[in-house]
């Protein structure tokens, strides 16, 4: 694989020091993503005092099967898409990875969780097929709601359309089942008594969730396929959707936690659309719509909510400096293209 098909090119792949993962663990890691039942494949590490993030998932481009690697550094996204020679390849970089670092693997079959610690512990949970059993059932009951985001319902009876475009109301719908059962993080699928026992890592599988959901609703064909149908106004659409993500952080310690994570997630794909990454083919499509113009005006948004709650020093206070920091560099990389 030369450089430019490299998954980590743009910064050193290897640190100068921790431990090594063990062989044994390496070779479960490549059986678990070169086989069957494959879903992703997340690595987060410091590297020269910023966090550097890639995510490996498979896709089907023109029928064809693909792997997609997304790498974040300091706010900066690159995307490309590997063929299996590839992702074997690229495979090899993120396992010989040294230092300090946070691995998660999903698999249909379970989970794969690996942490080394500053010291050079490897820490590795599992988790079961049975817990997988549940969250995926979790998973396909939020994906049904999410058909209803942007698409069309099918009619059989006499007299009607054979596909309408879903109601505003059933998409305003969706969005508040959302914001009750997934922005607000389930702790409830996560019971301590059973996470101990099979090792699964409730945060990184939220995490994954909800940036997931957050790349469906702020995607480029979903903003373009409501320009099209004009029945649910995108300025509205993304207002009804700013309201179920922009609150305050609160719950448990936890969910305050993965509120902030997910509001990062959101200014991250406000990123992408506004500075699509050369690499992304269908980058352009958004550009031949108004779309980008309300995503545009969607940011003053979040940017009059951030300065609201950015005064003081508390976590709250802080996060969202963080991100009018972010919103800042956004709006940089538009005006210096």
């Amino acid at each position: 694989m030369g450089k430019e098909e490299s998954f980590m090119d743009g910064g050193s792949a290897v640190s100068r020091e921790r431990f090594d993962l063990d062989e044994a663990l390496k070779e479960e890691i490549r059986a678990k993503v070169l086989g069957e039942g494959f879903m992703k494949i997340v690595q987060s590490v410091r590297r020269g005092g910023a966090q550097f993030r890639i995510s490996v998932r498979p896709v089907e481009i023109g029928g064809v099967r693909r792997y997609q690697a997304e790498m974040v550094e300091d706010g900066q996204v690159r995307v490309k898409n590997f063929d299996a020679d590839g992702l074997s390849a690229g495979l090899e970089e993120i396992i010989a990875q040294k230092g300090a670092r946070d691995l998660h693997l999903m698999t249909a079959k379970g989970d794969l969780h690996v942490r080394v610690t500053r010291k050079g512990r490897v820490v590795v949970s599992r988790s079961a097929e049975m817990n997988r059993a549940v969250t995926d059932q979790f998973t396909r009951y939020q994906n049904h709601v999410l058909k209803n985001i942007g698409g069309r319902e099918s009619n059989n009876m006499p007299g009607r359309e054979p596909q309408a475009f879903t109601a505003p109301q059933r998409q305003k719908e969706a969005l508040q089942y959302l914001g009750r059962h997934v922005f607000t993080a389930p702790e409830w699928l996560y019971p301590e008594n059973i996470i101990n026992k099979v090792g699964i890592n409730p945060t990184a599988v939220q995490n994954s969730r909800q940036e997931t959901i957050i790349n469906r609703l702020l995607s480029q064909s979903l903003l373009n396929n409501l320009c099209n149908q004009g029945e649910y106004p995108v300025s509205e659409y993304l207002d009804d959707l700013f309201a179920q993500v922009w609150k305050p952080a609160e719950g448990t310690p936890w969910q305050q936690k993965e509120r902030r994570q997910l509001q990062r997630a959101y200014v991250l794909q406000i990123d992408r659309l506004l500075n699509p990454a050369p690499t992304v083919a269908f980058a352009s499509l958004i550009d031949s719509s108004d779309a980008l113009l309300y995503v545009l005006q969607h940011l003053d948004k979040i940017d009059e909510y951030l300065k609201q709650q950015a005064n003081g020093t508390t976590l709250q206070a802080l996060h969202c400096q963080e991100l009018l920091r972010q919103t800042k560099l956004i709006r940089e990389k538009r005006t210096t293209k």
